[in-house]
């Protein structure tokens, strides 16, 4: 038998060595030193659909809701609730039982049934997905969508979520018609670099990467790094405008699939901000991205040399103009908010995801919908 040459067993052991580091490394990472990020489910059928879905547990139900059957329990009234992590629950995070979800079935009792489809980095797009696919099958009688504006608009004309390219499935509009672009979707990622994203070293590897990417692209306006703030813009960049139209028709679709399965359709909208931090001087590249605030003046802003207004209302302004204009019932707390002004981190922790005090703001009018629909009821 040959035996192999020096070199090449040399080259072996240290590739040996190599690899039994990188596997230690690994190990201590994941014991210790453990980073959880955003990945979503990504092997059940809803997942198929939408691209990634909420966290299932071991009983099948998802982590941020209870198990349901399909056919709805007699005397029962079904709320269902479509969201993005607003409503969304993690293992690092939100638990269900602090969850806006849990707190509205709690307060509307034993008389209704509360459904939560919702994932983290979802669009209204795919929540419409989601709908179609499995949120219909539960017969709802009322149908709330959560609308974030900080994202819903940027994520509804782009493939990218939560400043990860992930080929999303999204709408184009092509003659006014919604038509489902899933080509990107449907190309799947390898199988080592889908293992590479699980480890604790491909995590970090792909975070410094998603770094230096927004380094690189913090003076693009319409980029992934500025997404947060661009509905807050007046005039609209030409991204959210795209955006904003093709939001429209999936709201309008949305109501029209609602209606014809008899329950009633509304849009909640979720009180996200931003806040103009000590020192600041009017460049939109140094502005608080953290979203954490109400200002009910416009504030002059530069960004590359184009002047703009940074205005927190303006989002909301469209969607209601839009909402009453359509008959879409809209749910918001703009009244309740605006005594926190600049405070607004009580109500919103880390400027998009709602602290207690914003879960039971927004609970206590979306309460005070569903008891008045059910009391101008035949």
């Amino acid at each position: 038998m040959k035996r192999l040459p020096n070199f090449l067993k040399v080259f072996l052991l240290y590739l040996f060595v190599f690899f039994l580091t990188l596997a230690c490394a690994e190990k201590i990472l994941e014991r210790y030193f453990s980073i959880d990020v955003f990945r979503g489910e990504s092997k059940n059928e809803l997942a198929q659909i939408t691209g990634w879905s909420p966290t299932t547990r071991e009983d099948g139900a998802f982590l941020c809701d209870t198990p349901h059957a399909f056919e709805k329990p007699p005397g029962k009234v079904r709320v269902l609730l479509l969201g993005d992590s607003i409503l969304d629950c993690n293992e690092s995070g939100q638990p269900y039982s602090e969850s806006l979800a849990a707190m509205l079935a709690g307060e509307l009792g034993s008389g209704y049934e509360v459904i939560n489809i919702s994932a983290g980095g979802w669009g209204n797009d795919q929540e419409y997905l989601a709908y179609r696919h499995l949120g219909r099958k539960y017969s709802p009688d009322i149908v709330l969508l959560f609308f974030t504006p900080a994202n819903d608009i940027f994520n509804n004309v782009s493939r990218k979520a939560i400043f990860q390219d992930r080929g999303k499935p999204y709408f184009e509009l092509e003659h006014g018609k919604l038509v489902l672009n899933d080509r990107a979707f449907q190309k799947k990622t390898g199988f080592l670099l889908q293992w590479l994203n699980k480890t604790q070293l491909g995590t970090r590897v792909n975070l410094l990467f998603q770094k230096f990417k927004k380094r690189v692209e913090a003076n693009v306006l319409e980029s992934e790094p500025n997404s947060h703030l661009l509905t807050f813009l007046d005039p609209w960049p030409k991204k959210i405008e795209q955006g904003w139209e093709i939001t429209r028709a999936i709201l309008l679709e949305m109501r029209k699939d609602a209606e014809s399965d008899s329950a009633k359709f509304a849009v909640v909208y979720v009180p996200n901000g931003a806040v103009m931090t000590a020192g600041w001087q009017g460049d939109l590249s140094r502005f608080n991205r953290n979203c954490v605030g109400y200002l009910k003046e416009a504030v002059p802003v530069q960004f590359a040399g184009t002047s703009y207004h940074v205005d927190m209302f303006k989002p909301y302004r469209e969607i209601k103009q839009f909402c009453g204009s359509s008959g879409i019932p809209l749910i918001d707390t703009l009244e309740q908010v605006a005594p926190f002004g600049l405070e607004h981190t009580a109500i919103c922790y880390d400027g998009l995801h709602l602290s207690r005090k914003g879960k039971e703001l927004l609970s206590g009018v979306v309460l005070e919908f569903i008891k008045n629909l059910k009391a101008s009821s035949p």
